[in-house]
């Protein structure tokens, strides 16, 4: 099966990764590559093609990502 991010994830991981201290560079057909310092070298190099599929890093990091996303979610209710 091919990894694939979600097309409403994509914004926000994005975004994530970069407040993780990733350096973000866009490359000229769309896809992006975020490189980072002291992170284990597995996950140094995290590279998100244009379609949204990425190498092993993303997926590594994406699964964290929506995982994180679901840990923090919170159901409020209006007490009336």
């Amino acid at each position: 099966m091919i990894f694939r991010i979600k097309n409403k994830h994509a914004l926000a991981f994005m975004i994530w990764l970069e407040l993780l201290g990733y350096v973000k560079k866009v490359l000229a057909d769309g896809s992006c590559t975020f490189s980072g310092k002291g992170t284990k070298k597995s996950l140094s190099y995290v590279f998100v093609k244009n379609d949204l599929t990425g190498n092993a890093a993303c997926q590594s990091l994406y699964e964290e990502y929506v995982n994180y996303q679901e840990s923090n979610f919170i159901v409020m209710k209006v007490a009336g």
